[in-house]
């Protein structure tokens, strides 16, 4: 409550006055891909684990439709203009990457599954990094998902059993 002012609630959110209308209008069309994304991530880590190639390429489907989602969200705001870049590359990386590794899975291919876990561990390092980016516009602290160490980035283990 406000002291001054007897009956009336103050807002607790945070505002940042920093944020233009566009911006959170942005944010507000993108967080429902980025969630999509996250759940299709899980399903990544659980498709690997379980060794399933149907699966993973049924996650890289369900890239491939978040990043189209993603393409119609317009405009983008220039002070994003940055992250929405880094979310569409990390989308396409994800997409690319998991088709790649489903092919190597399906076909023993050892060589293929690594080349495709690469490009999903570049994809979700790109995705976490266009995150960190709309947190740090929107004036709020975010957890890095990438540890960084002398021997370079080092990603959090999102999903466990990558080749």
């Amino acid at each position: 409550r406000d002291i001054g002012v007897t009956g009336v609630q103050t807002c607790a959110l945070p505002i940042y006055p920093t944020q233009s209308t566009e911006v959170l209008i942005w944010q507000g069309r993108i967080l429902p891909i980025v969630t999509d994304a996250f759940g299709s991530i899980n399903g990544l880590g659980n498709a690997v684990r379980a060794n399933d190639a149907g699966s993973v390429a049924k996650a890289s489907d369900e890239f491939a439709g978040e990043l189209l989602r993603f393409r119609r969200v317009a405009p983008t705001p220039r002070q994003v203009h940055g992250a929405s870049i880094l979310f569409e590359k990390g989308l396409n990386d994800l997409a690319g990457g998991a088709r790649t590794l489903a092919g190597g899975l399906r076909g023993k291919n050892t060589s293929q599954s690594r080349s495709g876990a690469t490009q999903v561990l570049a994809g979700t390092r790109e995705f976490q990094q266009a995150i960190d980016q709309v947190h740090r516009n929107a004036g709020t602290s975010a957890e890095p998902a990438v540890t960084l160490t002398p021997a370079g980035p080092v990603p959090t283990p999102i999903i466990r059993g990558l080749p």
